[in-house]
């Protein structure tokens, strides 16, 4: 199941009075940073440093192979602590570069600290210790933080039609005095925005939906004939969809349904519901 930041949810109400009210909680996918990293070093430097583009960043914050990666032969704690300015990022290229912050012992004095694809067992760049902010992202030198500056991958688009995400998975570590000192494995989690078809798809089902309970008699049916009547309106969304978008708009194996409260989940992941009750009026 795709993970989102945020989820766009609809809860369609029927009120007591016979007069159906549509109630969405529409929170878009969000397009800024959500990731709440305490950012010390960063905090007394100059915000805004510009970056100059990949290629023509100094040579020495590309791969470096002679960082030593964990092997059976050597001793490996996990003693560093590494972290990421932001680990959800839009697929805007424009939000792309992310900081490292590798946390190493402070009684540690590492040659090199490379920063290792998990995925890939590929080492992607070299953390520094430099003071040197517009090109590593580092502010203090000599307090075993050690910092690069790093483009994630955000090409992700195989479909315009679906919004897709990829996941990734990095580590940091270095081998000193026969021991190899390692991080735990950070995600970094790339997603897009919802596209033009998944939004028009979840609103024909809040249109189809909307039409039933505002349909003659529909709110003269006890509890179980309205929740017996939603649920075959979502059940046929599920498997045939509308006239006009032909294809399932609703996961069938999403829906549950009781007297009160029908869930299911759109096509694209997001959840969605219909209430068949009026909320409390002590309910917020």
């Amino acid at each position: 199941m795709k993970k989102l930041i945020s989820m766009l949810s609809a809860i369609l109400l029927l009120s007591g009075c016979g007069h159906s009210e549509v109630l969405i909680d529409d929170v878009e996918r969000s397009d800024e940073n959500v990731s709440d990293i305490l950012m010390l070093e960063e905090a007394v430097t100059e915000s805004g440093s510009d970056t100059a583009p990949e290629n023509e960043r100094p040579a020495e914050t590309q791969k470096s192979e002679t960082i030593s990666l964990p092997d059976d032969n050597s001793e490996t704690v996990y003693d560093i602590f590494l972290r990421a300015s932001n680990t959800e990022i839009h697929s805007d290229p424009d939000e792309a570069e992310i900081i490292w912050y590798a946390e190493i012992p402070i009684d540690c004095e590492p040659e090199k600290v490379g920063l290792v694809d998990a995925d890939t067992g590929e080492i992607v760049s070299e953390l520094f210790d430099e003071a040197d902010f517009e090109k590593y992202g580092d502010t203090i030198k000599g307090d075993s933080v050690y910092n690069c500056r790093f483009t994630v991958n955000t090409d992700i688009d195989t479909d315009p039609d679906v919004s897709e995400d990829r996941y990734y998975h990095f580590y940091a570590c270095f081998t000193e005095n026969g021991i190899t000192h390692c991080s735990e494995t950070v995600e970094i989690w790339v997603y897009e925005s919802f596209s033009d078809k998944e939004l028009y798809d979840m609103e024909a089902v809040d249109t189809a939906v909307s039409e039933l309970m505002d349909s003659d008699g529909f709110n003269e049916l006890s509890a179980k004939e309205r929740s017996e009547q939603m649920l075959s309106l979502i059940s046929e969304l599920s498997e045939k969809g509308t006239p006009d978008r032909p294809y399932s708009l609703i996961d069938p194996e999403s829906i549950f349904a009781d007297e009160d409260m029908i869930s299911f989940q759109y096509a694209c992941g997001v959840s969605g519901g219909v209430k068949l009750t009026p909320f409390s009026e002590y309910m917020n």
